[in-house]
């Protein structure tokens, strides 16, 4: 029989930095819950599979972030439904929207506008580029910027003839 990957609840909690009752109280909500062995008493070791984990894991930063329940809810869902798939994807918390980055950078609301695509957002190193830019840049006489074309002093002497 081959093994599944998997984990139990205190490599969980370990690896999210959740505490056990924070956790236990998220299974008890319904928020979380381990696919691989579910809670069967006292005692029983739960054991959740890496999607799981990646769940708990994104249910715990939301948290910290000050998301809402409510829409940690509704993330955790769509996390959940992506299964696999989520190696894909981004998740983007701007304070009232979770926002899917995607492989190809489209950005898609979450919550706000399910599923509507988003401006595409970018970012311009504009230091960066000055910093190239006067690294690369070459020395240049003024005397050579104040001269005219020689095309234009040709084209003023004939008229001035």
């Amino acid at each position: 029989m081959a093994a599944t990957l998997g984990f139990s609840s205190p490599q969980v909690c370990q690896i999210a930095d959740v505490a056990p009752s924070t956790l236990d109280y998220w299974v008890r909500t319904k928020l979380v819950q381990p696919s691989l062995r579910k809670p069967q008493g006292r005692r029983w070791t739960r054991y959740w599979s890496v999607t799981d984990l990646i769940t708990v894991r994104s249910v715990k930063a939301l948290r910290d972030a000050g998301c809402p329940m409510q829409t940690v809810r509704m993330v955790k869902k769509k996390v959940e439904a992506w299964g696999a798939e989520m190696h894909a994807t981004a998740l983007f918390w701007d304070g009232n929207d979770v926002i899917e980055v995607g492989q190809a950078g489209d950005l898609r609301s979450l919550i706000q506008r399910p599923d509507q695509q988003l401006l595409h957002v970018m970012s311009l190193p504009l230091k960066a580029w000055r910093a190239e830019a006067v690294r690369s840049a070459a020395p240049i006489d003024r005397a050579v910027l104040n001269r005219q074309p020689r095309s234009t002093q040709h084209s003023r002497e004939a008229v001035n003839a």
